[in-house]
């Protein structure tokens, strides 16, 4: 039954999705340098796969791990669908990098062992990271480049 709503609610919201300023540009971007790019989402497959197609950004993406792809009980923010989609691409947890906008994906990318980037152009702010601990955090994912150009890890999810 949860599902079902979910998958209503789900399709209503195809019709507002749009990208992120400067998402494809990123992407693009850290694909052109071989960074692994891969989608970890509590979102259906079918409407992940959707959004991405909406917003011309799934020619971009490796490999994605959905809510709906394993039992409830392993999706994010349990670790184990992190290293299910890590595990697909080739990618071990300590060379990872979770980009993420909600409290969630902090906790996925802790459970799993792999790093952490706070976007800001999601559900959280700053102050919502504010107690979690020392991890870079970006306006929006159009930042990426700049990070990765200063340093950052080579993988990032």
């Amino acid at each position: 039954e949860i599902e079902r709503e979910l998958a209503m609610i789900e399709r209503e919201a195809l019709d507002r999705i749009v990208e992120i300023s400067g998402a494809r540009d990123s992407l693009v971007w850290m694909r052109e340098r071989r960074i692994i790019l891969g989608v970890l989402t509590r979102a259906s497959r079918e409407y992940a796969t959707d959004a991405l197609a909406r917003t011309c950004l799934r020619d971009l993406v490796r490999e994605m791990v959905c809510r709906d792809d394993y039992p409830w009980w392993e999706a994010k923010p349990n670790g184990v669908a992190l290293l299910r989609l890590l595990s697909m691409m080739g990618v071990r947890p300590e060379e990872a990098v979770l980009v993420g906008d909600h409290r969630m994906d902090f906790e996925c990318a802790s459970q799993a062992g792999s790093g952490f980037v706070a976007v800001l152009s999601g559900y959280s702010d700053i102050q919502d990271w504010s107690d979690l601990g020392s991890f870079p955090i970006l306006d929006s994912i159009r930042d990426l480049p700049v990070l990765i150009e200063n340093g950052a890890q080579d993988s990032f999810i």
